[in-house]
């Protein structure tokens, strides 16, 4: 039996999380993408005017004229339209829409690795350095969300979200005056290859590991219907990470068979205590209300509203976010 008192929480974590496969975030990544475009296109457009004499002689990848108008730019243009595109169903609470920044994530690479950009410093000095630091800032906040969305049980290591290094993950977030507080339910459990029925943020009972976002929905190859995605294997430590002080100490994250338990917000009532009674913090929906007041759900954004007692909770099935549960948001 995990003593669940001596699983760590970091509020920290979870926030940041949340932030990452929030509506917001997501649009808020979108623009930035269209303006590192915008940015990239402006300059080609004076480049492409002023051609040196012996332009054609080099090798065809450092022909910015030629790759970036016919290659670079279109591929990320339409990678800007598939992001727009499901801006709408995101806002309704279809999550899976989340996993369209892998296509940022995978073009960055390529352009990388095949399509230099220091022909920007030829049009205007300091423009390549700007564009780099434009880019950046995007590939980390679509890799952020790549990561959270549970895409191919991906996973950051025990305090990867805590670290205050030279990759700054949090780049754009605004941290609360105070974080949230969450606590661990575990009434809403699922083991390793156990098929997840609640969509949410989990805690492993492995200690030396990172919270995780896990989404009810079918397998990529499911066979029939309600053929649901099962809960991956975690990413954790042996010992504590802390610990690896010297090159001789480092050891490597394994994947391990876990449990998974959910995490939720505590709800703090108008004085500060915290309400931990769970009737009073969580409801599935289809159940009659048992508190009076404002009640909201991350199943779909907007929505948070005044429900009178015994009042049935809806199910939301429009949304693909599995067995919902809405959250008690105080009487005002």
């Amino acid at each position: 039996m995990v003593d669940l008192n001596k699983l760590e929480l970091f509020p920290k974590e979870i926030y940041l999380l949340e932030q990452f496969l929030s509506y917001d975030y997501y649009y808020e990544t979108v623009k930035l993408w269209e303006e590192l475009i915008q940015y990239a296109e402006e300059l080609l457009d004076k480049y492409s005017a002023h051609l040196a004499p012996d332009h054609r002689a080099q090798h065809p990848s450092h022909q910015a004229d030629y790759v970036w108008g016919t290659i670079v730019l279109p591929n990320f243009k339409g990678i800007l339209h598939h992001l727009v595109d499901g801006l709408d169903d995101l806002k309704e609470g279809f999550l899976p829409i989340l996993r369209r920044m892998s296509g940022i994530r995978n073009a960055l690479i390529a352009q990388w690795r095949d399509y230099p950009y220091d022909w920007m410093d030829h049009v205007e000095k300091g423009s390549a350095a700007i564009y780099k630091a434009k880019q950046d800032i995007v590939s980390i906040r679509a890799n952020n969300t790549f990561i959270a969305s549970d895409y191919y049980d991906s996973q950051w290591d025990y305090k990867d979200l805590l670290k205050n290094d030279l990759y700054k993950r949090d780049v754009g977030i605004e941290y609360p005056p105070i974080l949230p507080k969450y606590y661990l339910n575990p009434n809403i459990s699922v083991k390793t290859d156990e098929p997840i029925m609640v969509t949410g943020f989990y805690r492993s009972t492995e200690p030396y590991s990172a919270c995780k976002f896990l989404m009810h929905e079918e397998k990529m190859s499911a066979k029939h219907p309600e053929d649901w995605k099962l809960a991956p294997a975690v990413q954790c430590f042996k010992t504590n990470p802390d610990l690896f002080t010297t090159p001789d100490t480092i050891e490597n994250s394994e994947e391990v068979e876990t449990t998974w338990i959910l995490v939720e917000k505590v709800v703090e009532e108008g004085d500060g205590s915290l309400v931990f009674n769970e009737e009073r913090i969580s409801q599935k929906g289809g159940e009659k209300v048992k508190k009076a007041g404002y009640w909201s759900t991350p199943a779909q954004s907007d929505t948070r509203r005044y429900f009178t007692q015994d009042e049935i909770l809806p199910t939301l099935t429009e949304t693909d976010w599995g067995e919902v549960y809405w959250y008690w948001d105080g009487e005002e």
